[in-house]
């Protein structure tokens, strides 16, 4: 190879490896970014959102990598169904093939519209998660399981473009007889879900310095740690003190430092 032909070649390379970057960028926004765009959104378009984007926001809820949901499993079991309801009927989400079930093709948004309050009616689709009591009893953890996939909706919602906005205060028995549930699904959420009528203003600056408290070294076993100081006087700029069970927190290796001030570092 000639030296031209191989300075041709590194730049090929160059130019190569420089496209995929600026559209790996392009194609996908950096986290620190999606979480600070992440907003309650209130005034929608009319436009529908396509069907694609509208699985993209389920799959990124509750959908499935690798057999591993995204979502972490806080009971026995995964509780939560999710119906989405449009112009056209409503619809269940299949997690596990990632796809739309035909749920009930004779209501619309506006007959859920009754069951929940002051909701963006604009937006594309709604969002209706429910509680399956079939599946755990608990639900205090499917509340809490519901709080995890709403996250999840709102990231991927930014991510897309897209709006949404959590809301809880419904009529939870009117909404499962208007879309025709049985007594063991219960709604707990509604998010409604379509592009925003005016684009947020957002100005994206990289946390490069973080503003918050320097961690200082410890000889505490964070491995080990069985028991959390909790409650005020034991909080050290906002990172609770782990040491191992039955320690003395004021003596031996695994200790926490004391200061006149009443503070206690890590």
């Amino acid at each position: 190879m000639t030296s031209l032909s191989r300075r041709k070649f590194i730049s090929t390379i160059v130019f190569l490896l420089t496209f995929l970057l600026i559209v790996n960028q392009v194609s996908s926004l950096p986290l620190e970014e999606v979480v600070s765009r992440r907003q309650s959104i209130r005034s929608y378009t009319s436009e529908n959102i396509s069907r694609q984007e509208l699985l993209e926001v389920l799959w990124a809820a509750y959908g499935y990598t690798n057999q591993r949901r995204n979502l972490p499993k806080l009971g026995t079991a995964y509780s939560l169904e999710i119906f989405t309801v449009n112009e056209t009927g409503s619809y269940q989400y299949d997690p596990i093939n990632n796809l739309l079930v035909v749920h009930n093709l004779t209501l619309n948004k506006e007959t859920i519209r009754p069951y929940v309050p002051n909701w963006p009616s604009d937006a594309s689709e709604v969002l209706v998660v429910s509680w399956n009591q079939t599946k755990m009893s608990n639900q205090n953890l499917a509340a809490a399981e519901a709080g995890c996939l709403a996250q999840n909706v709102y990231l991927a919602a930014v991510s897309l473009e897209l709006g949404t906005c959590f809301v809880g205060s419904i009529d939870s028995g009117g909404l499962r007889d208007a879309l025709g549930l049985p007594s063991t699904l219960t709604p707990l959420s509604v998010m409604p879900l379509g592009y925003p009528r005016k684009t947020p203003v957002f100005e994206y600056k990289p946390n490069l310095i973080s503003l918050l408290p320097r961690i200082q070294d410890s000889y505490v076993n964070l491995k080990a740690g069985k028991k959390i100081f909790h409650n005020g006087s034991d909080l050290v700029d906002g990172i609770y003190i782990i040491l191992e069970e039955g320690a003395d927190k004021d003596q031996g290796p695994d200790k926490a430092v004391w200061e006149n001030t009443g503070r206690r570092q890590a």
